[in-house]
Parts: C-alpha cells; structure tokens; sequence
C-alpha cells in the first residue's frame, strides 16, 4: 500500500490573493474617495467615483473567493485526514492478518499430527508436513486427490461412512488405515469435525491425524506378552497366587483354582489363610506371613494336613515400580510324589546295599568259618584239657580256662564284625578315626585273601578324622579290597594306606566334578593287570562287571560310588594296563573333635559293697544260660529266681512286685520280649531297675532301651566283671528310686 501524503498547507497564492485584495481595497478606497473629492484633480467626479466602485468591487469579489477558497480546503483537507486514518486501520489489520496467519501456519506446520482438509466430494484441500511424512508424499501431491485413494482396501467402507457422518455434522474419533506411498499400512487415529461455509451448509471435514501404528504394535506385543505370562503362570503345576499386603488374593493360577475353586468359587479378594484351612489362624504358610511383614524371601517344606501331603510353601517380595514392596507372591509346591518316589528309593536303595552286603558276607563266610573253627578247636581242646586233669595236675586249669576264655573273645571279636558289616540299619554319622576301622576290616579279609596275596596296611596316625557313618565305610573298604582281590592273578600285593592328603587338581572318577583341597586319603592299590582306558569311564556304573558270569553282580564299586558321594567325598582312579590299579577315596576332614573310646572295666557309679540282701530275678529262654546267671548272682551272695519263659516271669513279679530288688532280662523270648516283659513290670513298679541283655537285636538299642525306663543294657557276649559292676550299680542307688 502507498503512504499518504503529508497534510497539504495552505496554498500561498489563495492567501496572497485574498491579502492583495484587502490591501488594495484600503488603499484604493481612500485614495479614490479622496481623488474624487479633490476639486484640482482634472477628473469628472462620476469617472471617478465609477472607477472607485469598480476598484473597490474588485477587491470584496478578490476578497469573497478567498473567503470561499479557504472553507473549502479545509472541508477537503478533514476528509483526507479520515482517508488516511482509516487507511492506517486497514493496513495494520492486514498486518495483524498477515502475522496471524503466518503464526497459524507455523503451528500447523510444526504440528506433531497431521492435518488434513477435503472438500464437500472428499478431495483434499489441504494437508500439512506432518501429514505428508507420516504418508511419504509431498504435501503438493497430496492435493486434489480424493481420500479414497489414500486408505486401505479394507477401510474404504469405513472413509465412506464416517463421510456420511460428518454431512451429517457429527464429530468424532476413529481408526483408520490408510496405505503409504511405498506401500506400507498405516493405522491412524482420525479426529474428524465437518467444515460448514458461511450460510451454514456442509463445505467439507477436518481431521487431526495421530499415527497410532507403532502404539498399536507395542500395544499387541504387550497384549501378546500378556497372554504369554498368563499362559505360563497357568501352565505352572504349583499353586501360585499373588497377595496384597493385607493377605488378600489379586491373582491365582489356573492350577490353584482348580484346587480351591470348586470350593470357595472365586478365590480373588479372599484372604490365603482362608483359602488354605478355612480359617485366619493359624496361618498354615508361615513364609508368607514372613514375607508380608517385611522378610526377604522364605520357603518350607511342610505336612499341610489341609491338603492331605507333603508341600514346599515359598513366598517371595512383590515391589513396585518404585522398589517399594507392595505384596508377595506365595508357591506352594505338591511334594508328595516326590517324597513318596524318595522313600521308594531310598527303600529299593537300601535293599541293594544289603543284598550287595550279604554278597560281599557270603564270599567272607570261607574265612569266617576258617577263624570259628580255628576258636572252637581251641575251646575244645582246653576244655577238655581241664576235664582231663586229675590229682597234683589240676595246676594248670586256670591257664587252660584263660585260654577258653580267649578263644571266646576273639569269637565275640568276630560275629561283632560280622553283624557291623551285615547290619541293614544306617548309623548316625559322627567324628570318628577310620584307623581302627581300617584294622579291622583287614583282619576279617585276611582268611578271605589267598595266602599267596600279600595285605599290607599303612595307617599314618596323624590322618585326619571325618564325619561320617562306620558301617557304611567299612562297607567301602571291604569292596574295594574284595574288588582288588579278585583283580589279582592268584598272587600279587593288596596295599592299604590311611593319610592327610593334599590335592592340587584331580578329576573325580565317578561324578567327573574337579578335586582340590585337604582331604582323608583312603587308598588301596593292587599290582593286578590295570584297567582298560575304555572301561575306565564305567567301573562305577551300577551292574558293570567284567567277571565271568554268576561271579559278581556289578555293584561292588557303584555301591562305593553311593556311599563315598553321601560322605561328600570323591574317587581318583590311577593306573592303566599292566600297571596296576589305585583307589583313591578322598573324604573332607571332620573340624569336631573324636570322642575318646570307653575301655572296659567298672562303669561310673558301681558299687563296690557287699550284695547284702537283695533278690534278683533272672529271665533267659536258653536254660545253661539262665543257670549260668543264677550261680553267678548267689556265688555273689545275692538271693536269685530262675524263670525260662517271659509269661511265667511276669505272673511271679505281679504276684509280688515289690518281692525283686533287680531284673536281668534276655531280649530275644518266645511270647514275650525281654523289652516288653519290662515294660509291664515297670507299669506297675516304675522305679523298677532292669538290666536287658541282647545278643543282636534290630528293635532294640541302649538309646531305645533308656527310652523305655531300662537302665541297665549289656550286648552278648559280656564278662562276668562287666555283669557285676551294672548289678552293683543300679543297686547301689538310695531305696527311694528302686521303691
């Protein structure tokens, strides 16, 4: 637009004009006046006064324009002034327009959605950047062309009936799937509102375009995810919920409503205590109630009698997206099957170590019986030795009953071995020395080992001691050597070595786990024919056997595999072909301290005094026993009953429990067991003392025995002095506590 111009001054020749005219006629009409009335002026005066009119005419016709001149320009200059005023309006509203719709467009422009106008027919009037981007067209290409052409096949019926809605004047959201240049779909969120023109008809629609496709991906990866967990979390076989601070169920899996569903109906919003036992108390999952009072996780294995079985009830912390723990998660896990597939094994498991056992006691019976009759011939022999004497002979008999008397310890000795090795029953680990086993176990092999095979034992007496069960390590022991026995070509050596053992790196024969550290070295070597780098790998494997048929059932070495492994302990295998063979058992230092061996003699607490009057009752089913016992007692000046049956026993004591000071009593009786029989004696006199005597029993021990009340136990074979010194004892006790 042109600038005005300046206001216009007053034009100097109007005002010139209208001031000459003034001037002119005061000076004119005086002089005029003046010349006409002088009568030297040679001028008629009518030419005179005619010429003064004329002049003086003049001057107010000069002076009566100039007046209407001016009026008039200052009408035309007020109407410039509101010419150039309203011009100014206008063109600070075209710039206020121009800014305004510069702003517009930069907003439009930048807009984070697209924009997109059509016309009445659906052709595009406009679009912005944002929209083309999204789509991959230039916003010129875009223009003119209909929306059909920029939605998918499958959505077309859909543009056409939100156009319908919009002539309709309906706003609204929808979603849409529109087709990009290069062929891709894309879903849109399509806010659409009808464009009305100025008399109020349909002019077209406006749409705010939001593209939702990586939304709607996240949203069906979710989604899917979603399902995944739910199909896990149902899939799991465990009871599984998770609980709110309170204790309230928010979710369980398809295996815990199908448990409790049936019952409660829906187990959300219940408390677990109540889904568990039907109660709020006692809480049947302690873990859990852990784990809501601010305890990291917990777990149990526990009866739940609830649901009839054994379960592991873990409960763990649930936080939220701030760290803070907002409830728990509780598992219960049915261990039932397992326990019970558990006890099977370890049934099944036993069976074999004992069938392996008697195997091992059979191939030991030739020597066993080899040493009996070794100790019988001796017994016999000076038995009847004693018998013959006569006269000033008889001053060797007590030598000759020395003798008996050894020969019957080294008897003792030996069925005590036997029953260690043969016992089916699995003893309480504990620290103890494997040195004395070790003896032991070489001097019940030696009748089994050929003469031609040298056994050798080095026990180094600073070995450390280990925690562990003796009778299952004699067991090793005895396998390993019968394994080296039977790996010797009728002569050779069998070496037996007992050592602290330093191991830098070895691999464990059986379990293949790396070895290293202090250990107890149980090792024994044979100079057999080694084993086969093939086998090797199978010497332990359970029925593995390389003897010929029906000598050997494969299980000697599996069997020490078990054991060894129970003990925490591993296996080293040295030797190849020709060279011999080494087992290497390596089990961990015990860090308690060994319990001194009792020797035998007077226990604590016997009583040295004479028998004074007291009245004991024997109880024995074997008759020479039974009259061996009753002589003993009354050679000792005590009164003694003789009963051989345990009903008989217990008919005389209930006639009179108060007529017997003591009871000595075999275990082992028709009818009644001596443990039994004591029981009914001491229900009706409990301060009662009872000494039971047992050759070899499974039901009954010392610990079982003191259990009961008993509180004398003597294991058969006992000497006369370890008899004497129980008697005395549970006598020598004040009146009171055997009334």
């Amino acid at each position: 637009m042109k600038e005005l111009p300046e206001p216009m001054p007053a034009r100097p020749g109007a005002s010139r004009w209208g001031r000459t005219g003034l001037a002119a006629l005061a000076v004119l009409a005086p002089a005029a006046l003046a010349a006409s009335l002088d009568p030297a002026q040679p001028y008629w005066t009518p030419v005179r006064l005619a010429w003064l009119t004329g002049a003086a005419a003049f001057a107010l016709l000069l002076l009566a324009a100039a007046i209407v001149f001016r009026w008039r320009y200052r009408a035309v200059e007020a109407a410039a002034q509101d010419l150039r005023r309203l011009l100014a309006e206008k063109e600070a509203a075209e710039r206020a327009l121009r800014e305004s719709e510069a702003r517009f467009r930069n907003i439009v422009e930048t807009a984070e959605e697209g924009i997109w106008t059509i016309d009445a027919r659906g052709g595009t009037t406009y679009v912005n950047r944002k929209l083309a981007q999204m789509l991959g067209y230039g916003e010129a290409e875009m223009l003119g062309r209909h929306l059909f052409e920029f939605c998918s096949e499958a959505d077309r019926q859909a543009a056409a009936d939100s156009l319908e809605r919009r002539r309709l004047g309906v706003r609204e959201q929808h979603l849409l799937g529109l087709r990009c240049k290069d062929g891709r779909e894309m879903f849109a969120r399509m806010s659409t509102s009808p464009v009305l023109d100025g008399e109020g008809r349909y002019a077209g629609a406006l749409a705010m375009v939001t593209d939702l496709t990586d939304h709607l991906r996240v949203e069906e990866a979710l989604h899917a995810a979603n399902e995944e967990w739910q199909r896990s979390f149902d899939a799991l076989p465990d009871y599984v919920c998770i609980l709110d601070m309170g204790g309230g169920i928010l979710r369980a899996n398809l295996s815990m409503l199908r448990r409790f569903g049936p019952v409660h109906g829906s187990l959300i919003g219940l408390d677990y205590r109540e889904v568990y036992c039907g109660t709020s108390a006692p809480d049947p999952q302690p873990p859990c109630a852990a784990v809501l009072s601010g305890s990291p996780a917990v777990c149990l294995e526990t009866e739940l009698a609830t649901l009839d079985g054994w379960y592991r009830v873990c409960a763990y912390p649930l936080t939220d997206s701030r760290g803070r723990q907002c409830g728990a998660v509780s598992v219960v896990s049915d261990l039932t099957e397992r326990r019970r597939a558990e006890t099977e094994r370890d049934q099944l498991q036993k069976q074999l170590q004992q069938a392996q056992k008697m195997e091992a006691l059979g191939q030991l019976t030739g020597g066993i019986a080899h040493d009996f009759n070794n100790i019988l011939a001796s017994i016999m022999g000076y038995a009847e030795l004693a018998m013959g004497m006569r006269g000033g002979r008889t001053a060797k008999v007590p030598d000759y009953l020395r003798e008996v008397l050894h020969a019957g310890a080294r008897a003792r000795d030996l069925v005590a071995q036997m029953l260690t090795f043969s016992r089916s029953s699995r003893g309480e680990r504990h620290p103890l020395q494997l040195g004395p086993l070790v003896k032991e176990a070489a001097k019940l092999l030696r009748p089994v080992i050929p003469a031609s095979i040298e056994l050798d034992t080095q026990i180094d007496p600073r070995a450390p001691a280990v925690l562990g069960d003796p009778t299952r390590l004699y067991q090793v022991v005895m396998n390993l050597c019968i394994n080296a026995r039977d790996a010797l070509p009728g002569k050779g050596r069998i070496d037996i070595r007992l050592r602290r053992a330093r191991i830098g790196g070895g691999v464990c024969q059986s379990c293949h786990a790396a070895v290293a550290g202090e250990f107890l070295e149980l090792a024994v070597a044979d100079t057999g024919g080694g084993i086969a780098p093939e086998l090797l790998g199978k010497v332990f494997d359970p029925f593995f056997t390389t003897k010929e048929p029906g000598k050997g059932t494969g299980m000697g070495l599996a069997m020490v595999h078990g054991i060894v492994h129970g003990h925490d302990g591993h296996i080293l295998v040295d030797g190849g072909p020709g060279g011999g063979t080494v087992f290497r058992v390596l089990l961990p230092p015990s860090q308690g301290g060994v319990a001194p061996a009792s020797a035998p003699g007077r226990e604590p607490g016997a009583a040295a005094g004479g028998p004074g009057d007291h009245h004991i009752l024997v109880v024995d089913d074997e008759d020479s026993i039974a009259r061996f016992l009753g002589e003993l007692l009354e050679g000792q000046g005590y009164r003694a009953t003789i009963a051989a049956c345990s009903r008989e026993a217990l008919a005389r004591f209930r006639e009179d429990p108060r007529a017997f000071d003591l009871v000595v009593t075999d275990q082992a009786m028709p009818f009644l067991t001596g443990a039994e029989m004591a029981q009914a004696m001491l229900a009706l006199r409990p301060q009662l003392p009872v000494i039971l005597c047992t050759g070899h029993s499974e039901e009954v021990d010392a610990a079982r025995a003191a259990g009961m009340g008993i509180r004398g136990y003597l294991a058969k074979p006992f000497t006369v002095t370890v008899l004497l010194a129980k008697v005395r004892e549970l006598l020598a006790q004040p009146l009171a506590e055997r009334v």
